[in-house]
């Protein structure tokens, strides 16, 4: 009994160690099998917290980015609305937007424009005028130009005219007073319109320096200092009369009565001429007699 159990001890324990090894064996296993699964959802949770890391940074990064690029937008829009408004650019748009600059310059110019009156006379008017020594003979008389209480005339104004000669030898004269001013007269001329680049009024811009070719006549002897004379320059009342071109013109300022200056052109009956002249005048205050007539007779 005794030599059984020392004999049948060794196999029962060799069948206890070999159960004992597989038992270890398998929870060898099983530990394994327990590490890996917690190996694979520690990696897996790594990865899931790394994805979602990247994908938090990136929405970070998106909010950040789209944060600056409305700011930057914004910055530009409001530079360039603050360009436009400063440098007073007004833009309409209707598809696309643009912004262009430009540079204009502002010129600022005084200027006096002068008066033209054109007449134009078919026929000799016959007029009435004042007969005295100057005037006696004179007829067929047309009156271009007429001013009475006459207001002051500056710079130079133009007038011109047109007449249709009924003689042969036609002249014109300037008739004038001013009790307190001064007449300016220049560039007188009488041109055919059959000859344009003709002209037939002799020293009319005054230019002599003198009345040389016209004749002057003061039939009632009228006060004439600096009247009926040609200057380069007049200060009148409060008006410095000049020429309107050229160095001289004619001044008359002649006090009481009427003075006259003329000179005779050959004419063709029936022929038009264009006739023309520059005046100015100073009138002061207006407060004396003036008058002033141009005019053609025979």
């Amino acid at each position: 009994m005794k030599y059984r159990q020392s004999f049948d001890s060794p196999s029962g324990l060799a069948s206890t160690a070999h159960a004992s090894h597989s038992l270890i064996n398998r929870n060898a296993w099983a530990d394994d099998d327990d590490i890996n699964r917690i190996h694979q959802k520690k990696t897996s949770f790594a990865w899931t917290s790394f994805f979602k890391c990247c994908f938090v940074g990136l929405l970070l990064a998106g909010i950040g980015l789209a944060i600056v690029l409305t700011f930057w937008l914004t910055s530009k829009t409001t530079a360039t609305e603050t360009l436009a408004s400063t440098m007073g650019i007004t833009s309409t748009s209707t598809t696309s937007t643009s912004t262009s600059t430009s540079t204009s310059t502002s010129t600022t110019s005084t200027s006096t424009s002068t008066t033209t009156t054109e007449t134009t006379t078919t026929t000799a008017a016959t007029a009435s005028i004042t007969s005295n020594t100057c005037t006696s003979g004179w007829t067929g008389v047309t009156i271009l130009y007429h001013c009475t209480t006459c207001p002051t005339i500056y710079p130079n104004a133009y007038y011109s005219y047109t007449y249709v000669a009924i003689v042969n030898l036609t002249r014109i004269s300037l008739v004038l007073r001013e009790d307190v001013g001064c007449f300016a007269i220049d560039n007188v001329s009488v041109r055919s319109t059959a000859a344009p680049s003709v002209e037939l009024i002799s020293n009319n811009g005054f230019e002599t320096g003198n009345l040389s070719s016209w004749t002057y006549c003061n039939p009632g002897g009228a006060s004439v200092p600096g009247a009926g004379e040609v200057f380069n320059s007049l200060l009148c009342i409060s008006l410095t009369l000049v020429p309107k071109s050229g160095s001289y013109f004619y001044c008359d300022g002649v006090v009481g009565y009427n003075d006259y200056l003329s000179q005779t052109f050959t004419t063709v009956i029936g022929q038009s001429y264009n006739v023309s002249f520059w005046l100015s005048n100073d009138a002061g205050n207006n407060n004396g007699t003036s008058a002033a007539d141009i005019l053609l007779s025979v």
